[in-house]
């Protein structure tokens, strides 16, 4: 797997700020992993991304969304370290992206580049609610 820290360089400063703002969320509730819901939820508060652009095209519940991953995250253990770690699943998420955005010659990895990426390996997301995002096409993207 590539270097964690390369491919955190390689995100666009939206998803950038989504990630961080992600790990904040995730150290206030005590979470040992940033996991791909985490962020997903910070990316759909930042609002104004690819993700809120195909959420008006298909006319996405986001509230029903938002609901899902707050309460799915309100679910999770809670740890007493210190600070989160990028978990497996975010990390092969990121890969995955920078594959999409390689693909499309891309020098940075956009919120449509995650999506393609968890519409491609749907098992990276675990929270059920977020099905309207991963049954999407790659052609609707």
């Amino acid at each position: 797997m590539e270097n964690p820290a390369i491919l955190l360089r390689r995100l666009t400063p939206y998803c950038a700020r989504a990630m961080e703002g992600a790990a904040s969320l995730c150290q206030t509730r005590a979470h040992a992993e940033i996991l791909p819901e985490h962020w997903l939820l910070k990316l759909l508060e930042q609002g104004e991304g690819d993700l809120t652009v195909l959420a008006r095209r298909y006319e996405w519940d986001m509230d029903a969304l938002w609901q899902a991953l707050l309460g799915w995250l309100d679910n999770q253990p809670r740890s007493v370290r210190s600070r989160p770690q990028l978990s497996d699943a975010i990390q092969t998420l990121m890969q995955e992206a920078w594959m999409q955005a390689s693909l499309a010659g891309e020098e940075r990895i956009r919120s449509v580049h995650l999506l393609m990426a968890l519409v491609d390996k749907p098992k990276l997301a675990r929270c059920d609610g977020l099905w309207p995002l991963l049954t999407l096409g790659q052609s609707q993207l």
